[in-house]
């Protein structure tokens, strides 16, 4: 299976430093992603999206969203549809991450929604989840992780036969942009037990990501615990020195 690297821009660069960024690396990023063991994603801010897509269209880097409306259209201002993300060139798409259930109060019914709606419209979903540090204290992750996850399990589970893959990203909210990362003990046992869910409930490919404070000195170690698919990388996705060191990084 091919190691699936997102970098999520999260609102870091605007319209205008996304193209630039894109066109100041663009032979580079397709170095990197010649490789056949990796998959590269570059989740920009809405705006960016159509624009990106053009620039790596004859390129294997893929383009993704960093979250997408429950409904499929109407009058909600301010969203946007999982048909037009589709439209604008993207392959994948973030949902549940912790800022946007957060801030925009998303909840697990939310991203039941979310989720169906890119699969309806072929768009892998890239779908977060992790718990808080009160949570990691009190020895409740994996009954929140749990939580998390069984509306999206049993959404995939009814579609099975019509989705290609899916991707969960593991992101303990105590570990993002903190320069911590848990315990690589820790992360197995994380790991193994998402395997194990997403076996139970569905037939369908997947991959397991990582994501918390990842950089070119971490990134192997995590890369090499079984069941780890991949990154999700916040803030060493802004610098491309950064982000490739990573992407080479040997796993």
């Amino acid at each position: 299976m091919k190691k699936l690297f997102v970098a999520n821009w999260k609102m870091q660069k605007t319209f205008d430093a996304s193209r630039a960024f894109a066109c100041t690396y663009l032979e580079n990023f397709k170095l990197l992603g010649q490789s056949e063991h990796r998959q590269i994603v570059l989740c920009p801010s809405f705006p960016a999206l159509s624009n990106l897509n053009q620039s790596f269209k004859e390129t294997n880097i893929k383009v993704g969203a960093q979250t997408v409306s429950r409904h499929n259209k109407g009058a909600y201002t301010g969203q946007v549809s999982a048909q037009s993300l589709a439209e604008a060139g993207c392959a994948y798409c973030i949902i549940g991450h912790s800022e946007t259930r957060k801030y925009q109060h998303e909840s697990n019914i939310d991203i039941e929604h979310k989720c169906k709606e890119l699969l309806k419209h072929n768009v892998t979903p890239i779908i977060c989840v992790g718990e808080s540090r009160k949570n990691f204290e009190q020895q409740q992750t994996f009954e929140i992780l749990e939580e998390q996850l069984a509306l999206v399990l049993q959404a995939i589970a009814d579609h099975n036969h019509d989705i290609e893959h899916f991707v969960i990203a593991y992101e303990p909210l105590w570990a993002i942009g903190t320069g911590v990362v848990p315990e690589y003990t820790y992360l197995e046992q994380i790991f193994t037990w998402l395997y194990k869910e997403c076996t139970k409930h569905t037939q369908t490919s997947f991959s397991l990501i990582y994501g918390g404070s990842v950089d070119a000195t971490n990134a192997q170690d995590i890369l090499n615990i079984a069941h780890i698919n991949g990154l999700l990388i916040g803030g060493a996705s802004l610098d491309f020195d950064s982000f490739s060191a990573i992407i080479n990084t040997d796993y």
